[in-house]
């Protein structure tokens, strides 16, 4: 009589197997999958970017007013100019990253995942200046650098 199906041993060894593959390669799936994403939230800030030029040069006036100070509103002005997928991930002013860094080093811990908020006030310079046209990523206490090890507002 033949046998047909796996012993119990063999299943066992089988899911071993699987488990040390998934433990050796998990962490840098994850490390992708951030870099990605990351990669997505540039790529996205130079689309509100284009859009927001584009506004400019259609109206006549920046998209944003630093007297409301809505980031919100602003987004929601350039939602013609952009793809409703690209719209739906920025609407609530604010957009997804894969991870960031508290400072530049590489061996810091890659904290996955957060948000960023989008601002039209350069982060970078004291003097709080910024056209209502030009967009920047503003990060939290905490998250200033991307998983590569630069500077979000540098963006």
């Amino acid at each position: 009589m033949k046998n047909k199906g796996f012993s119990l041993i063999e299943v066992c060894i089988g899911i071993a197997l699987i488990g040390i593959m998934i433990s050796i390669g998990g962490p840098k799936i994850r490390k992708y999958i951030a870099n990605g994403k990351d990669t997505k939230a540039i790529a996205t800030l130079s689309t509100l970017r284009t859009a927001s030029e584009l506004y400019y040069t259609e109206k006549g006036e920046p998209v944003f007013d630093r007297e409301k100070n809505n980031i919100v509103d602003a987004i929601k002005k350039l939602k013609v100019y952009l793809d409703p997928k690209t719209y739906k991930f920025v609407e609530n002013g604010k957009i997804e990253i894969g991870g960031s860094r508290k400072d530049n080093n590489l061996e810091t811990p890659l904290n996955y995942g957060g948000e960023l908020q989008l601002t039209f006030i350069n982060p970078n310079d004291s003097e709080d200046t910024g056209d209502g046209i030009y967009i920047w990523f503003e990060p939290e206490k905490g998250q200033e650098y991307d998983s590569k090890g630069k500077k979000w507002s540098e963006y």
